[in-house]
């Protein structure tokens, strides 16, 4: 059996990415960032929600070596 499971990140796509942005932090009080030119939500242990609308986005930017 698992004992603990870490989760590093989540990627949403959605049609509004600011007003989900806006509601994941109002919700969980998380800081609102920005990253590779989309709205993030961070958490104080470095979890963090991706926002974005509609644009497939590949592994390598993703990972941070394109943006």
């Amino acid at each position: 059996m698992i004992q603990d499971i870490c989760l590093g990140s989540v990627t949403i796509d959605c049609d509004d990415s600011q007003k989900l942005c806006d509601f994941y932090h109002g919700l969980l009080g998380w800081e609102k960032n920005e990253m590779f030119g989309f709205p993030t939500v961070q958490s104080e242990n470095g979890m963090f929600f991706f926002i974005y609308r509609g644009r497939r986005l590949c592994s390598s930017c993703m990972a941070g070596r394109i943006r």
